[in-house]
């Protein structure tokens, strides 16, 4: 899943991750070749997005996008609370992001398959 090339990346990028239109179309309506092929190509972007992060950036993105607060996150990676703020806020500096939905978007764009997977086998 991991993508070497970051440096052609621009900032419009996310913005064309985010398209809700391509989600919501895939997964309750448009399940045809073209919409699940937008989404392996956001996800692709996604990933090569997530290569510009440290690994304790992405770990602090996961504990995030699984719900817990940052105290729970700092508790849980032996770190104060500050410092998973502080690698919050770089992680969403890195990736564009201003808020935590398009953090969540994000998120669901990286795993999205996985998501339907396990899904279907009932977990």
């Amino acid at each position: 899943m991991m993508l070497k090339d970051t440096t052609n990346l621009r900032a419009g990028d996310f913005a064309e991750l985010q398209g809700a239109r391509g989600i919501d179309g895939t997964l309750h309506g448009d399940c045809s070749d073209e919409a699940v092929q937008r989404l392996y190509d956001r996800q692709r972007k996604a990933a090569q997005m997530l290569n510009c992060l440290t690994i304790r950036e992405r770990q602090v993105m996961q504990l995030v996008t699984s719900g817990m607060p940052n105290k729970t996150v700092a508790h849980r990676l032996q770190l104060s609370v500050k410092t998973v703020e502080k690698h919050r806020g770089r992680l969403m500096k890195k990736l564009r992001l201003h808020s935590m939905c398009e953090l969540f978007r994000f998120w669901f764009v990286l795993t999205w398959d996985e998501l339907l997977q396990s899904e279907r086998q009932g977990l």
